[in-house]
């Protein structure tokens, strides 16, 4: 089944990047592709930093070693995720002299999309409060921290799909605009890594949590929905509005996360978000297909 679908997702990348009517019908110069390819590829280093943290204030809360595990997703007590913040910062004035044609938001919305995109998926697996949905026993809090590390693998390999096929297609010449670039969301989900992480997502869960009820563990989205395919649909969902953040694209995420124009990817209206420029990002609306 998921090979199937990834190999219709890659045919449509290639017919999509073939045929697409563009409205800036020229290839971007190497300096162009740099910028792209380096502010991307700094957004992604962000999204991971969050994502450590993520799974970093998880564990330790279950450990009973942090007691405000909702609070700790944003303190960046390392402060990791800003020092990776400031080196998009360094890439947008070091790698972009020659702006790209398209491709390419401010800094300051590539962080904010990269690290709320990682933000939105720890809300979607275990609710609003983290704290509240720590689990504290030992089986429990093993069980929620596993499934965690697999979730976030799953986000990086969309992510890492994304990028390559990116600059593949930017070299080659094929992307030449936004629409070039937008199948390479669709890409993505064409890579060949993708059918194991979702499947590691289940057989995660299905070894580390047993005897722990799914609605106890993960009191999310997907309490009550088969795990993987629904932890598959939320991040498709997160992946793709960060995308399209990062880049300045329109893909519609809504038909992108399950192939079905069924709100389950809604996005609120935009949020401000001020750094050291001002910008707007949006963020997910909470999908409520299951």
């Amino acid at each position: 089944m998921i090979a199937s679908t990834l190999g219709a997702a890659a045919a449509t990348v290639v017919l999509t990047l073939a045929s697409a009517s563009f409205a800036h019908a020229q290839p971007q110069s190497k300096t162009q592709q740099a910028c792209i390819n380096s502010l991307n590829k700094a957004g992604a280093k962000v999204a991971k930093a969050q994502s450590k943290e993520n799974t970093t204030c998880l564990k330790a809360a279950g450990k009973g070693d942090e007691e405000d595990a909702q609070g700790c997703l944003t303190t960046d007590a390392k402060e990791k995720v800003s020092t990776a913040k400031s080196k998009t910062e360094v890439a947008a004035s070091r790698d972009c002299p020659e702006a790209p044609d398209f491709g390419a938001a401010g800094h300051g919305t590539i962080n904010a999309a990269a690290q709320g995109g990682e933000l939105c998926i720890i809300e979607d697996v275990f609710g609003a409060d983290l704290t509240a949905a720590v689990l504290t026993d030992e089986h429990g809090a093993q069980c929620q921290s596993r499934v965690l590390k697999t979730v976030e693998k799953l986000a990086a390999t969309y992510m890492k799909g994304f990028q390559k096929c990116k600059k593949k297609f930017l070299k080659s010449g094929s992307i030449i605009s936004e629409t070039g670039l937008e199948a390479c969301v669709d890409g993505a989900a064409a890579d060949s890594k993708l059918g194991k992480a979702v499947d590691r997502v289940g057989t995660t869960f299905l070894k580390s949590c047993d005897g722990t009820p799914q609605a106890t563990a993960f009191p999310g989205e997907c309490a009550s929905a088969p795990f993987s395919a629904c932890i598959d649909e939320h991040v498709r969902c997160r992946f793709c509005l960060t995308a399209d953040a990062m880049d300045s694209l329109t893909r519609d995420c809504d038909l992108f996360d399950n192939n079905t124009a069924d709100a389950s990817c809604d996005v609120t209206p935009p949020t401000p978000t001020t750094t050291t420029t001002t910008s707007t990002v949006p963020f997910l609306q909470r999908a409520t297909r299951y």
